[in-house]
């Protein structure tokens, strides 16, 4: 049900990544020019629906159709304008969470009460392709979590794949208060995630309450010219420690992404963070991802 996932469909459909939607349509048109099959790139799940349920995928009338990217009768590729998001995420019906049931009866389960995010960070295509930040209701990401529990009740923990999950604290307050209404929170832990420059101890305060055992932060590097180079100028070393301490101090596990081989990057500033990371495992579970 994501809405801004590329879809390659040729003789069989291949899932692309959503974050290269927007500069890969004329690759992915490209690579198959000799395809006998018609090949569309779709940037929306609605079009996608509509043009298989009705069975309608032809050349002559892909033209009218918004957010897709396709062979003309000639062989050029066109890219159509793109169809307008909606704004409320409830409109789209739930994930049939039964059909996930393999013979073992169980394929972890996540789930998305958002979509976008407010940052801008130069690594991440977020904020280019999902253009705003959406969302479900509470009431209505409750009833997801809900729905896992009913059909995966040998799963005990769910995680949160929200970009950024713990950052609408309005919204927040509400999802805790159905959580705990629910009791959901005895049933089943969380994970989710975080900006450490916006985790705050009422934030920490409120995950803890819904039983979120573990929090995702982008540390990213603890050179804070690197760090604000990559994030913008709230993000800092000084801001990645206080989230590590409030989550230590409310019984969650801070989990700390860094990125190595930044562009701006020295040598002895990535043999720092190793140091960093390795004399800080204490404190939070590291992951170091590789820009190339």
């Amino acid at each position: 049900t994501i809405d801004s996932l590329c879809y390659f469909v040729a003789l069989r459909r291949i899932p692309v990544s959503a974050a290269q939607q927007f500069f890969s349509a004329k690759l992915l048109m490209s690579s198959c020019e000799n395809s006998s099959a018609v090949p569309l790139a779709f940037r929306q799940v609605e079009t996608f629906g509509k043009l298989f349920l009705e069975n309608n995928v032809n050349p002559d009338t892909l033209s009218k159709v918004q957010g897709i990217a396709y062979h003309d009768a000639d062989g050029k590729v066109k890219i159509t304008p793109p169809r307008q998001m909606p704004k409320d995420l409830d409109v789209f019906p739930m994930p049939r969470r039964d059909l996930f049931l393999d013979k073992t009866g169980h394929w972890y389960q996540a789930i998305s009460t958002s979509r976008g995010c407010y940052y801008d960070c130069v690594f991440c295509s977020a904020a280019t392709y999902w253009e705003t930040v959406r969302y479900h209701s509470p009431e209505k990401s409750i009833e997801d979590i809900e729905n896992i529990m009913r059909h995966f009740p040998q799963q005990k923990n769910i995680s949160i794949d929200d970009l950024l999950f713990a950052i609408h604290k309005k919204r927040l307050r509400r999802v805790v208060e159905l959580i705990r209404e629910a009791k959901i929170h005895k049933k089943v832990s969380f994970v989710c995630t975080a900006r450490a420059s916006a985790f705050t101890e009422e934030i920490a305060s409120l995950l803890k309450a819904m039983n979120v055992h573990s929090i995702c932060f982008g540390y990213e590097s603890p050179h804070d010219r690197i760090v604000r180079w990559l994030k913008g100028p709230s993000a800092n070393m000084k801001t990645n420690i206080r989230s590590m301490d409030l989550c230590r101090r409310y019984g969650m596990r801070p989990v700390g992404n860094y990125i190595a081989g930044t562009p701006i990057e020295t040598l002895p500033e990535m043999a720092h963070t190793y140091w960093v990371i390795k004399n800080n495992t204490y404190r939070h579970t590291p992951n170091i991802f590789y820009m190339n």
